[in-house]
């Protein structure tokens, strides 16, 4: 029953109800079908090995209770009473004669090895296509006893859940790209928002509107439709992502790559390398550096003209500043020629010529 549809009403409706063009919902599959919306999940994938597994699990439960539970062949003439035969209970049966012709036992055939090892084999065919082996739940194969080794194993065997996890994430992206093109088409009046409250606690309001987002008249005439750029990601994948970034920013640290000092050393090395947020660690390093250089060049300038002054607290606090961050204290050899000759310009004179006063000064001076 179709109660109204857009399609009726294109003079209202020229693109649909929604601008996006797309369903109003994202489905997750995983594993697609061919032409279909819908797509095989982990259940379906595993469905067949474990029917089979039931009906050769159900055979060998048959066979055994046949097996314990022997039936005998009897002669309409034979002096056993039936009902003391069938009872287990009962430690004398009273025969009037024995007579091994009277009774016999009716054979079970015994299953073959080959058929538990096909069922052995069904069992692992299933844990493997639903990922649910030993190493997923968390047992240690055989003669791995190293915390990397079934750290690694564990990792592998996720692999299944990475895919369903990546699939979900995906179609989350989606539904976000949704919410964005939904706020373009429908936001028009201003609306307020409650954000998180801050670091010292207080409450945030933030007013928004599809305004920024609406097609916007360029100098031609034509109209360009603004793209949200912002990347939607999940936060972690998984718990050992999460300890291998940690592990991996305490190695940095303790190699000292985050010391301003060998900064141009850490930026070659990271920028070999591939991590998540690896851009934003390039940035911080830049940061400090920049910062280093800025700092270190101040502090040269005023262990310069602090030598100049003879003011010799001066020099002994800002070498301290350098050697704390990593930069020679030596100010004749590590004082930028540029920057000395920027501090002539203030104090009036060269530094060769002071030095050549002070020696004047020294061969004019009486001892004693």
């Amino acid at each position: 029953l179709c109660l109204f549809s857009t399609e009726n009403d294109p003079e209202h409706f020229p693109r649909g109800l929604y601008d996006h063009g797309k369903y109003p919902f994202v489905t997750v599959n995983f594993m697609h079908a061919e032409n279909s919306l819908y797509g095989m999940g982990l259940v379906d994938v595993g469905a067949d090995a474990q029917i089979q597994i039931d009906l050769i699990n159900d055979a060998v439960v048959k066979n055994t209770l046949m097996a314990v539970n022997p039936r005998y062949f009897k002669t309409k003439n034979t002096a056993v009473r039936e009902e003391d035969l069938a009872d287990w209970g009962k430690t004398f049966v009273e025969v009037s004669s024995l007579d091994e012709r009277a009774l016999k036992v009716i054979e079970t055939q015994g299953l073959s090895g080959n058929y538990l090892s096909f069922l052995a084999s069904k069992i692992e065919e299933l844990k493997y296509v639903t990922a649910n082996t030993d190493a997923a739940n968390g047992a240690a194969p055989g003669g791995v006893t190293a915390a990397s080794a079934i750290a690694a194993l564990q990792e592998a065997s996720g692999k299944h859940a990475r895919l369903i996890n990546r699939a979900f994430y995906g179609a989350y992206r989606e539904v976000v790209w949704h919410v964005v093109e939904l706020i373009r088409q429908f936001y028009r009046p201003m609306r307020w928002f409650r954000l998180l409250p801050d670091v010292a606690g207080r409450d945030r309001f933030l007013a928004y509107s599809n305004e920024a987002l609406r097609p916007q008249t360029q100098s031609d005439g034509s109209l360009r439709i603004p793209e949200f750029d912002i990347e939607i990601s999940a936060e972690k994948a998984n718990p050992y992502r999460r300890m291998e970034a940690n592990e991996l920013a305490l190695s940095f640290y303790k190699m000292g790559l985050f010391s301003p000092a060998s900064a141009d050393m850490a930026l070659a090395c990271v920028d070999m390398m591939d991590f998540p947020q690896k851009d934003s660690v390039l940035a911080k390093i830049r940061q400090n550096q920049t910062l280093s250089d800025t700092v270190s060049a101040l502090a040269r300038l005023s262990l310069a003209m602090a030598q100049k002054s003879g003011d010799a607290e001066a020099v002994q606090a800002i070498g301290q500043i350098l050697a704390s961050v990593g930069r020679s204290v030596s100010a004749e050899s590590d004082v930028d020629p540029a920057r000395a000759a920027r501090a002539d310009d203030i104090t009036g004179e060269s530094r060769r010529v002071e030095i050549a006063r002070a020696k004047a000064r020294a061969a004019t001076e009486v001892d004693g």
